[in-house]
């Protein structure tokens, strides 16, 4: 979204000769385009980190249903005890990482999701600043095209009275639109500055919230699973070959079976 409201009176140029600064219609303008760059990228992390509070609680809950319907099934119960074993303690292991993700996921609302939900509000209310000058100067435009015209014509009672109304009206518009003018130089850029300070905290906790969950994870593999470590090693390329070539002969045996030709 590239919102900038002083693009859209680009064209509307005032007749009369200092009725506002070039130099700070230039600089309004960087700052509104600059202030649309940082609210495009707001929201992008902001949808980004609720999509990732959303599929952390999903995995945790997909992958506790997958390890206890394993547990639950006659497969498990009945034909395989080393099988048995091991998924119960994966049952085990998913349930303290079921935990863990579920802090993680809270964490994630609170130190990104929320801060940029903050974050996006008051650039909205900058956006609230910049519409109100927009209409300022668009009344600026029009006050004075209608001074121009009272101008030139006859000085009927009724027209210097019309002259001397749309005068005062011009002067008071300015000067508001003076001091939105000075607001929005003088506050923006602060704003736009204090971006980094107020996102540091929160990439920080971020990731000290994903290294604890991941360290949580890994020290509870290590106390729930109790298989010796040539069933539960690490897996290197060599053994992950090995997997494979035992995984294909396990299903060439499936396939080779009777009740499994021609079931294509």
């Amino acid at each position: 979204m590239n919102w900038n409201p002083l693009k859209k009176l680009s064209a509307a140029k005032p007749t009369a000769a200092g009725i506002w600064n070039a130099v700070d219609e230039e600089d309004i303008e960087k700052l509104s385009n600059r202030l649309s760059n940082i609210d495009l990228m707001a929201r992008k992390i902001h949808k980004t980190g609720k999509r990732l509070n959303d599929n952390l609680l999903l995995f945790n809950r997909f992958e506790a249903k997958l390890s206890n319907d394993l547990s639950d099934s006659h497969l498990c119960q009945q034909y395989s005890a080393e099988l048995r074993t091991l998924i119960e303690e994966w049952h085990s292991f998913n349930a303290q990482c079921s935990r863990l993700g579920e802090d993680y996921a809270f964490c994630v609302q609170k130190v990104v999701v929320d801060p940029l939900k903050r974050f996006e509000a008051a650039v909205n209310e900058i956006r609230n600043v910049l519409k109100k000058r927009e209409h300022l100067r668009n009344e600026c435009v029009k006050l004075n095209a209608k001074l121009n015209k009272l101008i030139e014509k006859e000085k009927t009672g009724q027209n210097l009275v019309k002259l001397e109304h749309t005068r005062n009206s011009l002067s008071k518009a300015e000067e508001e639109l003076k001091q939105q003018n000075e607001l929005i130089l003088r506050e923006v850029p602060d704003f736009i500055d204090y971006r980094i300070n107020y996102f540091q905290p929160t990439l920080e906790a971020l990731i000290k919230a994903q290294t604890y969950f991941w360290g949580e994870s890994a020290e509870n593999y290590n106390q729930h699973f109790s298989l010796s470590s040539e069933q539960l090693g690490p897996l290197s390329k060599g053994s992950l070959k090995e997997y494979k070539q035992n995984q294909m002969k396990l299903l060439n045996q499936i396939s080779s079976l009777s009740i499994v030709e021609g079931s294509d």
